[in-house]
């Protein structure tokens, strides 16, 4: 399960990805992205998985980045910092901070939320 938050007077879309995601919930929160017209051009995303689960593995990780990829076309930029605990998920957002091309969007991995709100705000 995932919810989506954007908040105006700090600029930041809250994420939270919490219990079993699957590959579906990922596209899923692109999709998001597409369709929220509150968005600004200068995207800031703050996501919390530090209850998440996710059940796709590394070999759909390319996929989503291709599908990122043509979403953030809308964006100037996008700076998204996520927060992980389990090992598992956090290799598998490095390895997608690796694989993204695009240098209009920015992916960064954290250990805690005020870590990563700090980030965003640079």
């Amino acid at each position: 399960m995932f919810n989506m938050n954007y908040h105006e007077e700090e600029k930041i879309l809250y994420v939270t990805f919490d219990g079993i995601i699957d590959i579906q919930d990922m596209f899923s929160g692109l999709k998001y992205l597409e369709e929220d017209p509150r968005l600004p051009d200068n995207l800031k995303i703050l996501e919390n998985a530090e209850k998440a689960h996710v059940t796709f593995n590394e070999n759909d990780i390319p996929g989503l980045i291709e599908n990122l990829e043509r979403t953030i076309i809308k964006f100037t930029s996008v700076r998204h910092a996520v927060v992980h605990t389990n090992p598992v998920n956090t290799a598998y957002a490095m390895l997608g901070e690796q694989l993204v091309r695009k240098s209009k969007y920015t992916l960064k991995v954290f250990s805690n939320t005020e870590a990563a709100k700090a980030w965003l705000n640079v």
